[in-house]
Formats: structure tokens, sequence, C-alpha cells
């Protein structure tokens, strides 16, 4: 894993219960990996959106709290994960500002894919499936890592 200095991070959740634990766990991880966490307010060096998709408008709920995160912390580096970023993994890594989609299968692997991106460029991460990565439906668990993981556009200048 990389050398981080005390980077800040921010985490929106929107959603379930599971969604709240499993951020809480995002939480604990960013902090082990030497992330301090900021509220609302304050400036982030990274933003993760933990988002649902349970009905159409927590979609669109999804799509603007990206945007809005986008847009109030420029410059940071913008994950979007949850269950919107596994239904939809291809239409939010469009969004312009997002640096990287990952489905619910990925995203208790958050730290070594913030190496990867750190490390390596756009282009080398891989696209995400045609068809959404895998399954559907609820957050589970933390379930074991695999496949899900969508390069977003870096902001247009």
């Amino acid at each position: 894993m990389l050398k981080r200095s005390r980077k800040r991070f921010l985490l929106l959740t929107m959603g379930c219960r599971v969604n709240q634990v499993e951020s809480e766990w995002i939480r604990h991880q960013a902090r082990e990996g030497g992330f301090e966490a900021v509220e609302g307010g304050e400036s982030a060096d990274l933003v993760v959106v933990n988002t649902c998709s349970v009905t159409a408008e927590s979609g669109r709920q999804a799509r603007q709290m990206v945007r809005r995160a986008v847009r109030d912390h420029p410059g940071a580096r913008i994950v979007v994960t949850g269950c919107h970023a596994h239904t939809d993994p291809q239409g939010l890594a469009r969004m312009v500002g997002v640096d990287l989609v990952l489905g619910n299968d990925e995203k208790t692997r958050l730290l070594g894919h913030l190496d990867r991106l750190e490390s390596a460029s756009f282009s080398s991460l891989p696209s995400p499936p045609a068809s959404g990565v895998g399954g559907g439906g609820g957050a589970p668990p933390p379930p074991p890592p695999r496949g899900g993981i969508s390069p977003g556009r870096p902001p247009s200048p």
C-alpha cells in the first residue's frame, strides 16, 4: 500500500442499515489507511459516496449527491460505491469528476483501489462489464472481493 500523508476523507451515505454498517466499516478502514475523517462542511481529499438504488428516486438522489460532492470538493478524488454503483456502474463512471466506481463486490477493497488509482493512469483500470456488476438487489454484508471496478472520468478543466 502506498504511504500516505494524513489525507482528509468524507464519507456520504444514503440508504438502508446495511449501507450504514458498511460505511462505518469503510470509515474504519480509511482511518487505518492513514486518512482523517471530516464532516460535510470541511474540505476533503477523498469523497466516498455509498449509494442506494431501492427506487428510481434513490438512483436520482445518488447521482445528485455525487454531483454535489464533485462541486463542493474540487480536486478531491470521488469514489462511488453501493447499490447504485452496483446496478449502474457505466452511468456513474461517465459523470464528470467521478474517479472510480466500485460495485458492492469491491467496496471492501477500497484502499487497494485507491492505491492503484494513485499509481496508475485511468486508461489502465479495467472497464466495467457491459451488463453491470454481477447480481443485483440490496447491499449484502461485505462479500468476498471480486469484479466490479469501473474507472470514472477525470474532472474537465
